[in-house]
């Protein structure tokens, strides 16, 4: 796993013990960021939208390499 990714699961593990404490809020919580993330993944996919801004309203200048 990434350096990146374990920070992101460090965050969320911090959240879960300082925010939530019942099980269905971490699993609402979890919902949520996944249904985010998924949305952001399909977006990078789309050479037309930046992943930001909303659909079809993008005027973003279109970058030539992605920034790692």
């Amino acid at each position: 796993m990434s350096k990146y990714v374990d920070r992101v699961l460090e965050e969320v593990q911090f959240n879960f013990d300082r925010h939530f404490h019942d099980n269905e809020d971490r699993v609402d919580f979890l919902e949520e960021l996944i249904g985010e993330l998924k949305y952001r993944l399909e977006n990078l996919n789309n050479n037309d939208e930046c992943g930001i801004c909303d659909e079809g309203e993008c005027d973003c200048e279109p970058e030539t390499e992605p920034g790692y």
